[in-house]
């Protein structure tokens, strides 16, 4: 189960006495919270003071990371998007020296 959502939903089915307040992030005493590495909603703090944490597997919580199909046409369009790429000027040739002293500037003589 990926979504907090659903995880808060068993939460309550378990423990309808649960309340807004218990969720509070500033002042709650459970946090939900999905990383976005693929292991979905999980309950990151639970101090509930009279009441005992669910095991995992009664909410449907699994640690096993969500698998997302992807379509190898995606795939190769990205591939043939990262060589796509432009030639980058070469550098001058002493870098340094543009810092220290400023080149002099060009002054062209007028032509009659």
């Amino acid at each position: 189960m990926s979504n907090e959502i659903d995880v808060w939903a068993e939460l309550i089915k378990v423990y309808p006495e649960l309340t807004d307040a218990d969720f509070n992030s500033a002042t709650g005493t459970i946090l939900l919270q999905n990383d976005s590495d693929g292991f979905g909603t999980y309950i990151a703090k639970w101090e509930h003071p009279t009441l005992e944490r669910p095991a995992d597997a009664d909410l449907g919580i699994t640690l096993k990371p969500v698998v997302i199909d992807v379509v190898p046409e995606v795939i190769e369009e990205a591939a043939t998007e990262a060589l796509v790429f432009e030639e980058m000027p070469a550098p001058p040739e002493d870098p340094m020296a543009a810092l220290i002293e400023p080149p002099a500037p060009v002054i062209e003589e007028p032509t009659a």
